[in-house]
């Protein structure tokens, strides 16, 4: 069992925690720090996949751009694949910085991101189904996308997940998600009636995520100790 980082981060514009992904990849690809687990929250921002780009940005955007702009959200094309998703505060979003062994598995490797979350719903009493994301009964708490830079015979992933705390339908109410307009997203804070303080879902992934990827320790970081 090897050891990975815990690197906690409070509300993040999703601009600077993209390029720290990005150097985080650069620096596990070169195996200089251990697998690492980044968890933060973000700033309004809805992010398009690579399904999203172009012409597709049609059924992935429920308002056009400038009314984003408007609402002070911001707007992202990444490298992840699928199409549009939000994210804001009240939403817990990891992103593993791992190097995968053996056999590339996606869809394996987005399931175990997917039992991360549903192990955070077991805590509070609810039940939840995978099905390219975390679902409760037909409503979506958990979205998953990931893309995997390879160099030298080396996979390491970037992206992740988001987890729905707060109340989310604002957010989500300015794109279709998955492509999906009927598709409702739902929450902890809606489907227990109150929200679980942050730091605690937050303490709550974390440990099923060292528990779902078999770390021996997860270490919490700062960001000074990646220099």
């Amino acid at each position: 069992m090897q050891e990975a980082w815990l690197l906690e981060l409070g509300v993040t514009p999703y601009g600077e925690a993209l390029a720290l992904q990005e150097r985080l990849v650069e620096l596990r690809l070169q195996d200089r720090i251990p697998d690492t687990f980044l968890l933060l929250q973000h700033t309004p921002v809805v992010t398009l996949g690579r399904r999203a780009s172009g012409s597709g940005r049609e059924v992935a955007l429920a308002v056009n751009e400038e009314e984003l702009g408007r609402n002070g959200v911001a707007l992202f094309e990444i490298n992840r694949g699928g199409l549009a998703t939000y994210h804001g505060p009240g939403q817990l979003v990891g992103y593993p910085i791992i190097s995968l062994s053996g056999k590339l598995d996606l869809k394996g490797y987005m399931d175990r991101l997917c039992r991360v979350m549903s192990s955070a719903c077991a805590h509070y009493g609810i039940g939840a189904r995978i099905d390219k994301g975390l679902w409760v009964q037909a409503e979506k708490i958990g979205s998953t996308g990931a893309a995997v830079v390879s160099r030298g015979g080396k996979h390491v992933t970037m992206h992740g997940f988001a987890f729905n705390v707060a109340d989310q339908s604002s957010g989500f109410s300015l794109i279709v998600p998955c492509g999906m307009a009927s598709l409702k997203v739902t929450s902890l804070e809606q489907l227990i009636s109150r929200q679980p303080p942050l730091d605690e879902v937050a303490a709550l992934l974390a440990k099923a995520f060292k528990d779902e990827f078999r770390y021996a320790t997860l270490e919490r970081v700062a960001l000074s100790d990646l220099e």
